[in-house]
C-alpha cells in the first residue's frame, strides 16, 4: 500500500511537472494544447474515496492555473472530472470490479473501453475547461473546433502513452 502512495505521488508531481514545463510551452498549429496533467484523475484506484479525489483534483488545477495564468479555469475542471469520474467507472467496470481497489487500466478495462474511459473523460475535462474560457457565444463555432481537435489530441497522447507504458516490452520479467 505504501508503495501505491509512493507510486501516485510521483505520478502527481510527475504530469504537473510535464504540464506546466512542457507542454503548457507547445502549441501546434496555433490551437492544439496537451493536458496531460488530467491522467492523474483518470488513473486513481477505483474505490479512492470522493473526499480525498476532489481536492486532489482541485490542487492539481490549482497549480496549473497558477503557471498558466488561467483564473481557475483548469482547477474547475479537473474537479468536474474528478466529481463525474466513479459514474464514468460504473460504465466500464464490471460489476465485480466495481468496489474492490483495482486501477483503471488496460488490462482491468481492456483496450476499447480504456480508450472509451479516457476519450469520455477527456471530453469532460475539456467541454468544462473550453465553456467556461468561452464565457460567451461570440465565436462559438472556433471554439467548438478547437475543443473537438483538443480532445482528440490530448486523448490521442494519453491512450499512447498508457499503451507504451502497458506493453509487454515494458512489464517486468518474473523469475
Amino acid at each position: 500500500m505504501g508503495d501505491r502512495i509512493w507510486q501516485f505521488l510521483l505520478l502527481f508531481f510527475g504530469l504537473l511537472a510535464m504540464q506546466v514545463l512542457l507542454f503548457d510551452n507547445i502549441e501546434l498549429f496555433g490551437f492544439l494544447t496537451a493536458y496531460v496533467y488530467i491522467l492523474f484523475i483518470l488513473l486513481l484506484p477505483v474505490d479512492i474515496s470522493p473526499m480525498v479525489a476532489l481536492p486532489l483534483a482541485f490542487t492539481q488545477g490549482l497549480v496549473v492555473d497558477l503557471f498558466s495564468s488561467s483564473l481557475g479555469l483548469h482547477a474547475t475542471a479537473n474537479t468536474v472530472l474528478a466529481f463525474l469520474r466513479p459514474y464514468l467507472l460504473h460504465r466500464y467496470l464490471e460489476k465485480d470490479n466495481s468496489k474492490i481497489s483495482v486501477l483503471p487500466s488496460i488490462k482491468t478495462l481492456g483496450k476499447s473501453r480504456m480508450a472509451q474511459y479516457v476519450l469520455i473523460g477527456v471530453s469532460i475535462h475539456h467541454i468544462t475547461l473550453y465553456l467556461l474560457a468561452a464565457a460567451t457565444f461570440n465565436g462559438m463555432g472556433y471554439m467548438l473546433f478547437r475543443m473537438l481537435c483538443n480532445i482528440l489530441f490530448t486523448g490521442t497522447l494519453l491512450i499512447i502513452a498508457l499503451a507504451i507504458v502497458t506493453s509487454p516490452s515494458n512489464r517486468r520479467q518474473r523469475i
